[in-house]
């Protein structure tokens, strides 16, 4: 499916909740259909060994530490919210 794009502006605060709203709910009907359940099922199942290996490799070189204070130095958390039109 196409979209043309004919104007770009910002969303106000309440036309962000609302399409914030609107995705949340697709997502959690899409998760809670049959179809949404056998993926999450095929995903974890495909990701697990990868996501252990992940993790002792993160452990090892201190990235989850090196992340946080990446976060903390770009003031992510804030950017994020504002981004949301969340207070």
């Amino acid at each position: 499916m196409s979209v043309a794009v004919t104007e770009v502006r910002r969303l106000t605060a309440k036309e962000l909740e609302e399409a914030r709203a609107k995705l949340s709910q697709v997502i959690r009907a899409f998760w809670a259909s049959p179809e949404g359940q056998w993926l999450r099922l095929e995903l974890s199942a495909a990701a697990k060994a990868f996501g252990a290996r992940l993790r002792e490799i993160a452990a090892r070189l201190g990235l989850s530490e090196a992340y946080r204070r990446a976060a903390i130095e770009t003031n992510l958390a804030e950017e994020y919210r504002r981004a949301w039109g969340k207070p």
